[in-house]
């Protein structure tokens, strides 16, 4: 019986962890006039409530990705109002896009908060914004909408733009042409597990993967699904730190 507690108690304290992540990448597609960039991601918020101190922690960032899933049913909207307004104190410039239980809540309120602070929302399109003199496509991808056209995409997107994949779906990218312009791909979704027996869960633990010269890093995420608990998939939100390689 102690012990049981004990082992609830611990997965209670992995689910509530306010996890900032620090990752330093690298990439020959920024600018030799640009110094680099900063994004913090977070992604499956659900239904918590974003940590102050850890926002502080982060110190500063160009830009926020939310990776989806940011609220759920049941979530009062004044919470998901008041996870906005700590972000917006960390970075004004937020982008979103759309999870599946993001679905679950009343989309039209959702969208009108999202556009009273200013937050853009990328639904299967291209925004291409400038920061610290590096041209940025970022590039919104929704799932739910199989066969993706990516070629459209490109037709958005200029030859030396640094190329982000935003998308609540890791498998997003087993759709990805052979020859494509992303340099990077940022999703969530699995919560990596969740609740993991060692090296066994139900989904593949978050990471940060290389191949040439593209990065995918999944996310276990900032909140849970079903139950409030973690093990062995810690909650977790990044700092990703972008430079000329």
């Amino acid at each position: 019986m102690g012990i049981g507690l004990v082992g609830l108690g611990y997965m209670a304290f992995e689910a509530k962890r306010n996890s900032v992540l620090t990752h330093e990448l690298s990439f020959q597609k920024i600018s030799k006039h640009s110094n680099g960039f900063t994004i913090y991601f977070i992604s499956d918020v659900h239904a918590r409530c974003i940590s102050e101190e850890m926002l502080q922690s982060v110190g500063t960032c160009d830009l926020i990705i939310i990776g989806g899933d940011f609220t759920e049913k049941g979530v009062p909207l004044h919470r998901t109002e008041e996870n906005i307004k700590r972000l917006k104190a960390l970075c004004n410039q937020i982008y979103f896009v759309w999870g599946n239980n993001d679905l679950e809540v009343n989309t039209h309120l959702l969208v009108k908060l999202f556009n009273k602070y200013w937050i853009t929302i990328l639904d299967n399109q291209v925004s291409r914004i400038m920061v610290k003199n590096q041209f940025i496509s970022l590039v919104g991808v929704n799932e739910l909408q199989y066969p993706i056209d990516y070629y459209s995409f490109y037709k958005e997107i200029k030859q030396d733009d640094f190329v982000l994949l935003i998308s609540h779906y890791p498998n997003v990218e087993d759709y990805l042409p052979l020859n494509h312009p992303f340099s990077l791909l940022l999703a969530g979704h699995t919560h990596g597990g969740q609740i993991r027996l060692g090296n066994f869960g139900l989904e593949e633990r978050g990471s940060l993967k290389w191949k040439q010269q593209f990065a995918s890093l999944v996310s276990n995420g900032y909140g849970t699904t079903l139950v409030p608990l973690r093990l062995g998939a810690p909650s977790e939100t990044h700092l990703i730190e972008i430079n000329k390689k």
